[in-house]
């Protein structure tokens, strides 16, 4: 795993592999916004399988299924308190950077799944500027999305991020709406005003990590 500051205050996890970046960060984006599990402070990865299994009645397919991470600063501070007990080694990876660099928020992806960053980064934007975030609240308000929340609670999103995600999803990600049966076209001129959005809040020079990126991967 490497950590790449990608913008003013925002970090970029980039692993090599999907179920790599899903087995490091499952805990941390878990906690975050899974109503289930924030205030089940210490929960294992243990516990997390069992219930998932029991909830959707399948097996444990999380680690190739989840593709993007996004988790605010806060969240790794219950880790490096200790309030999670033992880390894993790659949890203990994580947190060792994380103190090291000190990032507003942390978005995580894969080799595999770099058409994820965008959404990720969007939600880091969210997440640290505030009027990004109120701007983008704005947008989202003067159109239908009741279909998209209740989708996002069924799969268990807490109350105070759904509104992130609707951004999220309806800017960059419209084909999984779609496959979901929860598109409406008026979603297209939605997305328009939350990419301009996008566009002028996201830094746009080459950064040191997509260099680096492109060296490693000759």
């Amino acid at each position: 795993m490497k950590l790449y500051n990608i913008q003013e205050k925002i970090y970029m996890a980039y692993y090599d592999t999907a179920q790599e970046a899903a087995r490091s960060l499952i805990r941390f984006q878990e906690f975050y916004d899974n109503e289930v599990f924030r205030d089940k402070v210490g929960f294992t990865i243990k516990e997390y399988r069992e219930w998932y299994k029991r909830k959707w009645k399948s097996r444990f397919d999380y680690y190739s299924s989840i593709v993007g991470f996004n988790i605010p600063a806060f969240i790794f501070e219950y880790f490096i308190e200790g309030d999670f007990g033992r880390l894993t080694k790659r949890e203990q990876e994580v947190i060792r950077k994380v103190k090291k660099t000190k990032p507003a928020y942390v978005i995580g992806i894969s080799k595999q799944n770099k058409s994820a960053i965008k959404h990720e980064i969007a939600h880091a934007l969210y997440g640290t500027k505030t009027r990004y975030r109120m701007a983008a609240e704005k947008i989202i308000l003067k159109y239908n999305t009741e279909k998209i929340h209740r989708w996002l609670k069924k799969d268990f999103h807490i109350e105070e991020t759904i509104a992130d995600e609707i951004h999220a999803y309806i800017m960059d990600d419209l084909d999984h709406l779609k496959e979901e049966d929860i598109y409406r076209e008026e979603y297209i001129d939605a997305q328009k005003e939350l990419r301009e959005l996008y566009n002028r809040n996201v830094k746009k020079k080459r950064y040191k990590w997509q260099k680096m990126q492109e060296e490693e991967e000759k």
